[in-house]
């Protein structure tokens, strides 16, 4: 989902890169990138460090080492191949193609594309095709045995639960495995809709929301939310409705009504959810066994709880992280039994 614009934590860290032409000497651009950069996102800053021609990336609980590769002389813009030596899971091995351009000692460009044809131009296009901005790192303030003021205070930055940060109020994401009850506030979104669709139909959706995103100028959060007539969820088979959603941070932002071209802005009210996280590969048969496993829950529970409207999922990381890591859930929304 940014996805998460040159912010989203899992596509900066995937940044899968290449091999310099030429001898093994250290000149040109190459020599010029040396040393450490920064991306900063909301969800946390990553560190790029370029040693030769390695390329190590230090994001939370993720370190990547990745080969890199410059022409110089490639038109109409300079190109980078990446490719990822060291790595979890199954990014390792994986190469991506991107263009790159120096805008000064301290800035640098990358636009590069997660799977596919290499970059035309410095755009961001979904988890299609990434774009991140370094800036030169600076130096580190030599050590010193006193004690620096308020350090003690200090809290470290906490990870997203996804690619991008969560809209205003919404609670964190259901543990892999775990059922539990949660409330969600209002909120915005950009939605949009199709008929006769599988489960599986998510990218048919996908382009037409970032269209709108992107020409509104509202960036991406997490989670991305799918929501499923009840026999296209039950059954991985089946064909109807279906509609995905792009929330916007808060309600202030934007306004409801008419989007870019099919796509609707609306407002949905405050609702509960009975919630089954769900972590590694993602497919319209993992939807049908979460929803039966919900099922079976509420069953369980029907003294307390009843199913109130279709249910969904939310997907809070892109096709850039590794399949393993990728966090989902399932939802059914809720009422007390005593309101039925």
């Amino acid at each position: 989902m940014k996805w998460f614009l040159a912010a989203s934590l899992g596509l900066l860290t995937l940044t899968q890169t290449g091999l310099a032409r030429g001898d093994d000497a250290l000149k040109g651009d190459l020599k010029a990138l040396q040393g450490a950069w920064i991306a900063h996102s909301e969800a946390g800053d990553v560190t790029y460090t370029f040693e030769g021609k390695s390329l190590k990336v230090d994001a939370p609980n993720r370190q990547y080492t990745i080969t890199v590769t410059l022409d110089e002389a490639a038109k109409p813009h300079r190109t980078i191949d990446m490719k990822i030596d060291e790595a979890p899971e199954d990014a390792k091995g994986k190469t991506s193609k991107g263009i790159y351009k120096i805008e000064d000692a301290s800035t640098v460009v990358i636009c590069f594309s997660g799977m596919g044809e290499r970059p035309t131009k410095f755009e961001q296009n979904g988890f299609e095709q990434i774009v991140i901005t370094l800036k030169r790192a600076k130096a580190k303030a030599p050590p010193t045995d006193r004690p620096t003021k308020n350090a003690a205070s200090r809290t470290p930055a906490k990870a997203a639960d996804g690619d991008a940060p969560l809209p205003e109020g919404w609670p964190r994401a259901t543990a892999d495995g775990e059922i539990e009850i949660k409330n969600y506030p209002r909120y915005r979104s950009a939605i949009a809709r199709a008929k006769d669709a599988r489960s599986s139909a998510g990218n048919i959706l996908f382009f037409s929301l970032f269209n709108h995103i992107s020409k509104s100028g509202v960036a991406m959060t997490a989670p991305v939310v799918m929501t499923y007539e009840p026999k296209v969820a039950e059954n991985h088979a089946a064909k109807g409705s279906i509609s995905m959603e792009f929330l916007y941070r808060s309600t202030h932002q934007g306004k409801a009504g008419p989007g870019v071209g099919s796509v609707k802005v609306e407002d949905f009210p405050e609702a509960t959810f009975v919630c089954l996280g769900v972590q590694g590969e993602w497919n319209g048969k993992v939807l049908e066994d979460g929803i039966q496993k919900l099922h079976a829950w509420l069953d369980d529970h029907k003294s307390q709880w009843v199913a109130d409207g279709p249910p969904r999922r939310l997907g809070y990381h892109g096709p850039m992280t590794p399949t393993a890591r990728q966090l989902n859930e399932i939802q059914i929304p809720v009422k007390p039994a005593a309101a039925k």
